[in-house]
């Protein structure tokens, strides 16, 4: 039998997790093409054995993380130009 100092074992401690789930953004967003670049580099890079093994060489590896560098440039050049 229990007396009231006893702690009842059905009772939650912690509070349930919420519910409600992060918002997504928009389907209609897009992300930057530097954005865009970089996850085309990734995707592959990720999946590529080539490309996650240091002794090999990926020429599409390459060509895809030379396509973001050169519009990382590009952009940095761009915001370069602009004057407040």
């Amino acid at each position: 039998m229990a007396d009231e100092r006893s702690v009842d074992v059905d009772e939650p401690t912690n509070p349930p997790p919420p519910t409600e789930r992060p918002r997504v953004t928009c389907a209609g967003s897009r992300l930057s093409p530097v954005q865009e670049a970089w996850g085309a580099y990734v995707r592959h890079a990720t999946r590529c054995s080539a490309c996650r093994d240091v002794d090999q060489r990926c020429t599409e590896g390459a060509a895809l993380y030379q396509a973001w560098r050169e519009l990382t440039d590009a952009a940095f050049a761009e915001i370069g130009k602009r004057r407040p």
